[in-house]
């Protein structure tokens, strides 16, 4: 008796200290219209907690846009308060889009209702099932962004059907499109997406050739030709480091703007345009038998110090903003930051690296101040990865090391294969400190009865799918954006991993879930049915291209009906998808062909031209002979590998052949390929239809530049292939080729 009259005693002075109330008896008040939005989307919620809300005796008012109290707020901050019976929810909110009370709702609804949005739309809302709410008296709730900046990038499925790259087939509505494009800034908003600090760190130089082609050619990288060039694509125009004109115009430009805080000089994008000058290689730290752009970070830290010891004299709280990206993110060998406090680093680090002693040798030489910029997520696929822990870690990883401005994913927000990858960088961005396995067990929770099966096949299909990320890694070119390399690899191991998790999901009982739980399961059903027929679409589009025995067509059909079927409910960016990792196997099917033969965009057209500099590496169809010796990464003119060819000390031999090259009859082209002799040699490429040369290009070298040969073609009307050879002579040491470019001028 003594024991349950203090039980009794104890619930009372709960109820005593706070409240208990039905969710359907709460009274939502709008202090002012300009919270609309923040007070829709609370009433949306509770309602599909509750139903319609019908507040009665008694009832909870919850008051959206008024303070509870009279703390000044912090830039972004967002707040809620019980007292005297009452829930006050509010934020700091500017016209720049700072939402404050829309964050609080959001931070009440995750609190108080355990609301998990999984992915973009209605079915992705996760509302436990709750019938009340309690308050204890004087319960507050505040929260301000450990970063000031943090972002998934998103798709814009508005208008892909107009994508000339996705078949009428593979369709879904215009009206849904423009929908999931609305739902996708819900929800990185309701994951409170935004900024508080505008910073300026895109690539900082893209306007540069307009502004300095005709007056400072001085001020761009020297090319391996020996003289300062603008690539082709004039966004990747590099700068001449070594050049001191170059920081007098970047510190004449920022006094310009006035002299801000923050300085930005990240290098543009891009593999073309890199000095080859005399003095910005002496900058380099390469070693012996290295490759030019195994490592370029010595160069760009030089600058970067230079810089900012110019800008320092001008304005001391100056801060220098610069990625750390590409060939220029491994660790300095030499140079050290030398100002610490006043260098802000975009980190950009790959899937594939150990992060942990890169950010940790990065610390070593100064860095202390960074943001992440990741491409983690770029990969338009609709294979699963298992990619998410390495995401995790990496990010967590540099909040140890670092002092972590913001976060800025370039993603592919919208792709089905990625759902459980973007959750987990949409709730680390919101709340840093959760733990893995939490995430992961918010996520699985919204599947219901099946949370348990969910979450085991995540869990195997991870390693497996890390497993083949890492052996495609190794066995190709280890590209820099994490960009479609997945696909390059399809092992049996993965498929089988898929397969039966695939099989235990579809035969998890239905009617143990809820109507919205049994599609959320369905999705991850076709999500996971959609990347099995990839691969072995993949895996035959491959065997189907290098020749050998195939069941290609029965892959793609099976691929295509698929896709043709499910399309309303899986809603991809199709067109994104084959133009990123699918091009070159729909190319070789002819229903898609034939579905896309009347757009204003060829998927592939071989007789438009190419560009070949081995960068698999891979000889991309040419045929070795006599003087050819490797595909080597110690040479190159373009990226990172050439062809080596063997020493021929006199009369020439030929190094490779290409043949039935596609051309367009009575079309124009233009030809050209590097070479490189440090002791001398003559290099031809020739062209020839069948026995009869057509043209030939000659090119002398010599020493360390690489010279380049180049001419135009004129293809006769009733010609449709050539082929093209290489040969080498008067070279005693050997020499390199690279960069072979066959480029169609006119039709």
């Amino acid at each position: 008796m003594k024991k349950f009259l203090l039980l009794l005693a104890t619930a009372a002075a709960l109820l005593a200290s706070g409240a208990e109330y039905k969710i359907a008896n709460i009274k939502l008040t709008l202090a002012n219209k300009k919270y609309q939005a923040a007070y829709d989307e609370l009433k949306y919620h509770l309602e599909l907690a509750a139903g319609k809300l019908a507040p009665g005796k008694d009832a909870l008012e919850i008051i959206v846009g008024r303070a509870g109290d009279k703390a000044a707020l912090q830039s972004g901050e967002s707040r809620y308060l019980y007292k005297d019976g009452k829930l006050y929810i509010w934020g700091r909110d500017s016209s720049k889009g700072l939402i404050g009370t829309a964050f609080a709702v959001y931070g009440f609804l995750e609190n108080k209702l355990g609301v998990r949005w999984i992915y973009a739309g209605k079915e992705g809302i996760h509302v436990p099932k709750q019938e009340t709410i309690s308050f204890k008296d004087g319960e507050n709730y505040s929260r301000v962004s450990q970063f000031y900046w943090g972002f998934l990038r998103k798709s814009d499925f508005s208008n892909i059907n107009k994508d000339a790259r996705n078949p009428k087939a593979w369709h879904f509505s215009e009206e849904a499109g423009k929908l999931l494009t609305a739902e996708m800034a819900k929800f990185t908003r309701r994951h409170r997406h935004g900024r508080t600090l505008a910073i300026r760190y895109a690539h900082a130089f893209t306007k540069w050739p307009d502004r300095f082609e005709k007056t400072h050619m001085d001020y761009f990288g020297v090319s391996p030709y020996g003289k300062p060039g603008i690539p082709s694509f004039r966004k990747y125009a590099k700068l001449c480091l070594s050049n001191p004109a170059v920081i007098d115009q970047i510190i004449a430009d920022w006094k310009a703007a006035g002299a801000r805080k923050y300085l930005n000089v990240s290098p543009n994008d891009g593999t073309a345009g890199y000095c080859h000058c005399a003095k910005c290689m002496a900058l380099d730290t390469r070693k012996e038998g290295e490759n030019f752009y195994a490592h370029l970070t010595d160069r760009y830290l030089n600058f970067w110090n230079r810089v900012l010891k110019r800008a320092k004299e001008i304005n001391p709280d100056v801060m220098l903003v610069t990625y750390v990206y590409s060939y220029y993110r491994h660790p300095p060998r030499r140079e050290k930051i030398e100002y610490p406090d006043s260098m802000l680093c975009g980190l950009v680090p790959i899937l594939a690296e150990d992060s942990e002693a890169l950010f940790k040798a990065w610390k070593a030489v100064g860095m202390r101040h960074c943001f992440l910029r990741p491409n983690d997520t770029h990969p338009a696929s609709t294979l699963l990865r298992g990619m998410e822990k390495r995401i995790f870690d990496k990010f967590q990883s540099v909040r140890r090391n670092f002092k972590l401005y913001g976060v800025d994913y370039d993603g592919t927000l919208g792709v089905r294969s990625r759902d459980l990858e973007h959750y987990i960088i949409c709730r680390m961005i919101a709340d840093p400190e959760k733990s893995f396995d939490e995430l992961v067990d918010e996520y699985c929770s919204a599947f219901g009865a099946a949370k348990d099966m969910v979450k085991e096949f995540y869990t195997t299909a991870r390693p497996a799918g890390e497993k083949m990320y890492f052996h495609s890694r190794s066995k190709n070119r280890k590209l820099l954006l994490d960009d479609s390399e997945l696909e390059s690899v399809i092992d049996k191991e993965y498929a089988n991993v898929l397969s039966a998790g695939l099989k235990k999901l579809e035969a998890f009982p239905k009617d143990k879930l809820s109507a919205v739980e049994q599609w959320r399961l369905n999705r991850l059903i076709l999500t996971i049915r959609q990347s099995l027929l990839t691969a072995e679409f993949i895996a035959q589009g491959d065997l189907a291209i290098a020749g050998k025995k195939n069941s290609f067509t029965n892959a793609a059909k099976a691929l295509w009906d698929f896709r043709a079927a499910h399309a309303a409910e899986l809603q991809e960016n199709y067109g994104n998808i084959v133009y990123r990792s699918e091009r070159k196997y729909w190319a070789i099917y002819q229903p898609y062909v034939d579905a896309t033969s009347n757009s204003s965009v060829k998927l592939v057209d071989p007789a438009a031209g190419w560009r070949h500099s081995f960068d698999l590496p891979d000889m991309q169809g040419w045929r070795k002979r006599k003087a050819f010796k490797e595909i080597t990464n110690a040479e190159a003119s373009f990226d990172r590998y050439s062809i080596a060819a063997k020493p021929v000390p006199g009369k020439g031999e030929f190094v490779m052949f290409l043949p039935n090259v596609e051309v367009t009859p009575g079309a124009k082209y233009e030809l050209s390929f590097d070479a490189k002799a440090p002791k001398g040699g003559d290099f031809t490429l020739r062209v020839a239809n069948k026995s009869k040369t057509m043209k030939r290009i000659k090119v002398s070298a010599k020493g360390n530049s690489w010279s380049q040969g180049a001419t135009t073609l004129n293809i006769p009307k009733n010609l449709e292939k050539i082929t093209l050879y290489v040969a080498i002579g008067n070279a005693p040491e050997g020499g390199f080729i690279d960069n072979i470019v066959l480029k169609r001028l006119e039709k």
